[in-house]
């Protein structure tokens, strides 16, 4: 089952760098200020995906479904310039990440599905926006 879940980490942060505003600014973290370390030597936004546990389907039977879940964090400045507005930037970017990630299927042969999105706390002069992600898997060991 790990062997899964690292390909579905690997598979998610492949699926968002390809979105023109983070290539090469996207990264696979730990958490989010893993990821804010990280942007420090690049340009904003930048994006890290980051796992965060496996959670039960409640189906009845062995107990052996399961649901791998990732934490999508994009990091923004939240300092407006001039005229021009972050925030709508910010939801322009989540929505072309969601459009890159929907309708396809993780590792694991499963659609990935959209949990949530919500916006973080203010660090600074940044602002951290999140997408949670997840995929069935099976346990196997």
């Amino acid at each position: 089952m790990s062997l899964v879940v690292i390909q579905c980490l690997e598979e998610l942060t492949n699926l968002i760098a390809s979105v023109p505003q983070i290539q090469n600014k996207t990264f696979s973290v730990i958490s989010e200020e893993d990821l804010l370390d990280k942007s420090r030597v690049t340009k904003l936004p930048s994006a890290g995906v980051y796992y965060s546990g496996l959670r039960s389907q409640g189906k009845a039977g062995d107990g052996l479904g399961t649901v791998a879940v990732f934490q999508v964090a994009v990091i923004f400045e939240s300092k407006t310039v001039g005229n021009k507005n972050t925030q709508v930037e910010a939801l322009e970017l989540l929505e072309s990440i969601r459009a890159v990630i929907r309708h396809t299927r993780s590792p694991s042969i499963h659609k990935w599905r959209f949990v949530n999105e919500s916006s973080g706390i203010p660090l600074g002069n940044v602002m951290a926006y999140t997408q949670q992600w997840e995929c069935p898997v099976i346990l196997t060991n």
